[in-house]
């Protein structure tokens, strides 16, 4: 529970410093910032530092918490997936902190990853599979260096086995409420899976629609709006969706702690 607060902090706080800024705050607006480097702001360097700090913390207490799940007893029938979602947990955060490190090499290097969208990025006529190649070459070092490569298979492998560790960890999460004989975590359990997996179905599905039939359509209105309201909107969604996904995961172990201590299975 405290790694997805830890997480899910590291979201928000980003986002409502952006929201904030927008919205007339204003942060530190130094350039460069601490680390002395051109283009880099004090401001960027407070976003970034923070949901660094917060999402490494947030991913060590994941491994940890998931390494006491895959000690529950053989017979609940969840060791072994709680066990390899362990591992994949570990391989996702390795990932993540191999494609930081070297974003973090890059901008000390003068080279900064910029996480704002350019706004020929933005423009009508550029399809979605553009649009997402364009901010990749953004956010991540050049792909013909093989820093590059490296850290775009780092940002891959851990979003894979990210999505791997978490499939697995509700497989065991179920099979341990029902070991305990708890309707109310399994209930728990049942209504985090089923949202998770609605969303890995609709968002793919969404954009593709979206390229599909709406993109002049829907670009051309978004277009229209100042660029404050756009990033409002960009960072309130993100926030939005991360802070219900961490309170129905929170939930699920809150649910199964107290069948754990409510119940004496024989």
């Amino acid at each position: 529970r405290l790694a997805a607060v830890l997480i899910t902090l590291g979201m928000l706080i980003p986002s409502g410093l952006v929201i904030a800024e927008q919205n007339g705050v204003n942060l530190p607006a130094k350039d460069p910032g601490a680390l002395g480097i051109a283009g880099v702001s004090m401001a960027s360097e407070i976003k970034a530092g923070s949901a660094i700090v917060l999402f490494v913390l947030g991913g060590m207490f994941f491994i940890l918490g998931r390494m006491r799940v895959s000690a529950v007893p053989a017979e609940t029938g969840a060791r072994s997936l709680a066990a390899a979602s362990t591992l994949f947990t570990l391989i996702s955060f390795l990932s993540f902190a191999g494609a930081v490190g070297i974003g973090v090499k890059a901008t000390l290097d003068g080279a900064p990853p910029h996480f704002v969208p350019q706004a020929e990025l933005l423009a009508p006529t550029i399809k979605l599979q553009d649009q997402i190649e364009g901010y990749a070459r953004q956010v991540f070092v050049d792909s013909s260096t093989v820093m590059g490569k490296a850290q775009r298979l780092a940002a891959v492998t851990f979003l894979v086995a990210a999505i791997i560790s978490d499939l697995w960890l509700l497989g065991a999460l179920s099979r341990l409420a029902a070991w305990l004989h708890s309707r109310r975590a399994l209930g728990r359990v049942n209504r985090f899976a089923i949202l998770a997996g609605f969303l890995i179905f609709a968002v793919p599905i969404a954009a593709y629609a979206y390229t599909l039939f709406g993109q002049g359509t829907i670009d051309t209105k978004w277009n229209t709006l100042t660029p404050q309201v756009q990033e409002t909107i960009r960072a309130g969604t993100a926030a939005g969706v991360f802070t219900i996904l961490a309170f129905l995961y929170t939930r699920s172990l809150r649910g199964l702690r107290t069948a754990i201590r409510e119940t004496n299975p024989v």
